[in-house]
Formats: C-alpha cells, structure tokens, sequence
C-alpha cells in the first residue's frame, strides 16, 4: 500500500522527524522506497514513484515543491491525467489513464522546482512522451516469490530464513497449530530474508508460515511448514560446508612471446582467454560460498528482461550493482548511484554506465549486432554477458 503525504506536512531533510517518511541513501537525501500518494490541499493526489530521490519536499495548497541536486530524479504520476507544468518546462506525457513527468536535476548545485497540476489533459497522444523517454512503469500487482524457505530451531528460538525475486519485508507468523497466533514482521526491504522466532517452548512442533509484502503492497505467502525445537540446552547441528556441484578447470595462461611483440588479433585472443578464466573463477567463487559471483546480488536471481531508460524496478537496482562492481562501468563515485546507493530508477547515468559496459565487452555484446558503440539498451547479448558475470 503506498504511504500518503497530505498538505499540512511540509517535510525537509531534517532530524529524526524524517526517518519515519523513507530510506536514505546518504545523509542529505531522501530516496523514495515505494510508491508515495501526495495529497495537495486541493484534494489532487500525485504518485511519486519508487526509486526517485530528492533533497526535500514541500507540499502546499495546489502545487509541490522539491529541493534537488544535481542527477536527483522524481517521476510524478497523475492518475486524474492532470497537466503537470513545472519550472524546468519540462513536457508531460498524457495516455489514456495517467499523465506523467519525469524530473531529472542537471543544475551543478541545489535547484529547486516546483509542480503545479493544471486541467485535465488534452487529446491522447496531444502531448509529447514524457521526459527522459520511456513509458510509465506498469503497475506493479505481482506478488514477491518465495524460495529456499529453511528453519534452523534451538531450544527456545529458531531461525527462519527465506530469499525472494524482489525486495519485501521479512513476515512469519507462526504458532503450536495452523492457527498460529504468533508473528514477527520487519519493516527492511530485502530480497535475502532471516527472521528469530524467540520465546519458544523446548522439545515442542511448531506450525510457521512465510509471507514477505513488496512496496506496493502485493504479499507473497508460503504453504504451512513445521519445525522441532530440541531439547533444553541442546545446540543445533552445524551443517557441512556444501562442496562445488562440479570441478572447474581454469585455463592455464601462457605467453610464447613477449606481449610486444604480439599482433593485435593475437593481443584479442589472449584477452578472450583471460576473460574465460575470470568468468570461470567467478563461477567457482559462487559455487564455493553459495552466493552470487558479485555480492548483493541473490544467487536465484538472472538478468531475463530487457531494459532501457525510464524503467522503474528491482532489476535495474541488479544491474546497478553489477555496473557498479568494475571502476570502469560504474555510475558514479559517491551519491546516488554509486556503490551501496543503487536505485531501482533506470535514468541517464545508468544509460551512460550500460554503454560503457556494452563497449568494453563488444565482441560478445555489440558484435553480433553489426554495432561498434554501445546504445545504452540492455537486450539478449547484454543480458547474457550479465549473467555470465553473475556465474549463470
């Protein structure tokens, strides 16, 4: 359910009073964790959505009004097709069930801009696509996926742990029966879920159920599971460490020549061999530790759809970090989009981060294309070599 932000609340990046209202990237900005309704004192209701950061925002009789840096974006949506002038005169979008925005701040240093809905909208198709290109986001109505659900119990607790296929809250409800009667629920979007169950009766079955809810409030739940609690002062079983599924052989690397004297198809070849070998141990690295080859990435989750700019969910904050885990592809060096500050906004330094992978990886990614540079859209090839760095 998306939280609401009504007229008489003006809210600025400022003490504790914020932390309640959404997550923060660094100190001086807010950044939008789920959907957020704002209720100007007109009574029109705007959707800011997931993933767009902003240093402040006030919210007045018929308009509101956000302080921003520089690469700070917000999308603002109009389910009543609203116009939606503004002072950066940027152009809207109108379709046949919303208008929509897309404000980027380019300024080098703090602007501040403000929305004004207008009239209902004109003509479908009367007005140019919003800025920043792309559609707006469907509406999310998909319930998270729940996996790898294990219980590890003591004698008065248990650790209930489960992953999903995008960030939700971690929710067990558990109890002696199918009634339950018991749960414990965080308020941390994750896609790796652990939850302690505590206070528990030694020696005794326990009925438990795994639910976790994304920001738009779709919940996600699992049949009815069970597990034993041991006896008083019993500790659990430590588990052996799960040996790799298969035995990799990595390519031995060998010069015959010294690399100066080495042609330049010869140079390319040695290079594919390298980056076999890389790909390889990468491989062996998730097997060994029963992660994905880059952290922060789950390991059941694989790149299977195209993106491009203007998209809005959990697979471009993946494709963030994977960017953002070579000084070469990534998106910035502090802020947001930088390492440990990835969104789930697919904007223009995203773009700009995919072309520089698309090109250092152009044989595998642009070749088959007949392309020579990268266009920023992540399609088939791109996808494969994304996985492949994730050791898919």
């Amino acid at each position: 359910m998306a939280k609401y932000y009504l007229a008489t609340i003006t809210f600025i990046l400022f003490g504790v009073l914020l932390m309640p209202l959404s997550a923060l990237a660094v100190w001086n900005t807010v950044v939008f964790a789920e959907n957020t309704n704002v209720v100007l004192g007109n009574g029109i209701t705007l959707v800011i959505t997931a993933g767009g950061d902003v240093e402040a925002m006030r919210v007045y009789n018929a308009s509101v009004q956000f302080d921003m840096l520089s690469g700070s974006n917000v999308i603002i949506t109009s389910n009543d097709r609203y116009t939606l002038a503004n002072t950066l005169n940027n152009l809207y979008g109108c379709e046949s069930t919303y208008s929509q925005i897309n404000l980027i701040s380019t300024a080098g240093s703090k602007e501040t801009i403000t929305v004004t809905p207008g009239s209902v909208c004109g003509p479908i198709g009367g007005s140019s696509a919003p800025s920043g290109g792309g559609s707006a986001p469907a509406a999310d109505t998909t319930a998270p996926s729940i996996s790898g659900i294990a219980a590890v119990p003591a004698d008065t607790t248990s650790v209930v742990s489960w992953t999903t296929n995008e960030s939700s809250i971690s929710w067990v409800v558990y109890g002696t029966s199918t009634s339950y009667g018991s749960e414990k629920k965080t308020t941390s979007y994750v896609t790796s879920h652990s939850v302690t169950l505590t206070g528990l009766t030694a020696e005794t079955i326990y009925h438990y159920q795994v639910k976790s809810k994304d920001s738009t409030g779709n919940i996600g739940t699992y049949t009815d599971k069970t597990f034993t609690t041991l006896a008083a002062g019993e500790e659990p079983a430590e588990e052996p460490a799960e040996e790799p599924s298969e035995e990799l052989t990595i390519p031995v690397i060998t010069f015959d020549k010294p690399i100066s004297e080495m042609t330049i198809p010869e140079l390319q070849d040695k290079v594919k061999e390298i980056l076999e070998a890389i790909g390889i141990l990468q491989t062996l690295l998730a097997q060994m530790t029963g992660g994905s080859a880059i952290a922060d990435v789950p390991t059941s989750f694989s790149f299977e759809k195209s993106l491009s700019i203007g998209d809005v969910m959990i697979d471009v904050k993946y494709l963030q970090i994977v960017l953002n885990s070579s000084s070469d592809t990534r998106l910035a060096a502090s802020g947001v989009g930088s390492p440990g500050s990835e969104t789930n906004y697919f904007g223009p330094l995203t773009k700009s981060a995919v072309i520089k992978f698309q090109n250092k990886y152009a044989d595998e990614v642009l070749a088959s294309w007949g392309l020579t540079s990268g266009t920023g859209f992540v399609g088939s090839t791109t996808r494969d070599k994304l996985n492949e760095l994730l050791g898919k």
